[in-house]
This record gives C-alpha cells, structure tokens and sequence, in this order.
C-alpha cells in the first residue's frame, strides 16, 4: 500500500489555501492536507502525535487565532521549528503573495527553505517540484529540513 503524504498548510488566506490544496490534490490525490490558519496552531500541529511530512506556510499571518496578521507570523513558526527542534525531518517552503519575503527568508538565516511564489505564472510549476522532491525515494533527506 503507498503510503500517502501529510501536508499541513498554514495559511489565513482561503483563496490561498485553495490554490495550494488544488495543485497538490492534482498530482497527489491521495494526499491528507490539514488546514491551519494561524501560527500557534501550526506549531500545536505539529507538536502533536499527528506525523506530517510537509509544511507549507505563509509568511504574514496571524500567531493566535484573535490576534491582527503579523508581517513575521511565519517567521515565529520557523523560528520555534529551528530553535526548539521541532520536528527537524519535516520538508517546508513558504508560499506567499509579497515577492519580498524571498529575501527576508535569507537575510533572516533561512536561505535553505524553499520560497514558493504564489503569485507568479509559474506557481503550479514550483509547488509540483517541490511536492516531488519531498517524495525522492521516500527519504527525509532535503535540503529544506529545518537544522
């Protein structure tokens, strides 16, 4: 039986979160996808039993589930993932809308995540590549594993 992949998506955006899931499910229809729209909840998911392969994220979204969008709300999540060792097998890349968080990924120490651009023509294209490049041979071995 082929196992099949666990994404959790934390993204406040539903268009967004839409997009995603819909090129995903394309390629991967047996994929389990969750839906997280805020940080905190991202890292509870994560901290749970629950055993997720990827993690897709936004960059500008919300830490707690009343609180405003913050401009680093995905940072707060790699942060924890990075410093607190959470999870460090699990695949990321940020997908986000604003071009500059490419180079806030960088200048903040994380050069080694994927950047996905939601908003380029060729979004289906890199989003496909890495779902593909997280399935190589079934391994935990990627260059976007948080260290």
């Amino acid at each position: 039986m082929i196992k099949s992949m666990k994404i959790l998506i934390c993204e406040d955006d539903e268009r967004k979160f839409i997009g995603i899931q819909d090129v995903i499910l394309a390629s991967n229809p047996i994929a389990e996808i969750k839906w997280v729209k805020y940080s905190k909840a991202a890292l509870n998911e994560l901290k749970s039993e629950s055993e997720y392969d990827i993690l897709i994220q936004d960059m500008q979204l919300p830490i707690n589930s009343d609180s405003r969008i913050d401009p680093e709300g995905g940072l707060y999540v790699l942060n924890q993932l990075k410093y607190r060792k959470i999870r460090p097998d699990l695949k990321v890349c940020v997908c986000s809308s604003d071009k500059k968080y490419q180079q806030v990924l960088i200048d903040k120490g994380f050069d080694d995540i994927d950047f996905i651009y939601f908003a380029s023509f060729s979004f289906v294209v890199e989003m496909n590549n890495f779902i593909s490049k997280c399935k190589i041979n079934g391994t935990n071995e990627n260059k976007n594993e948080i260290h």
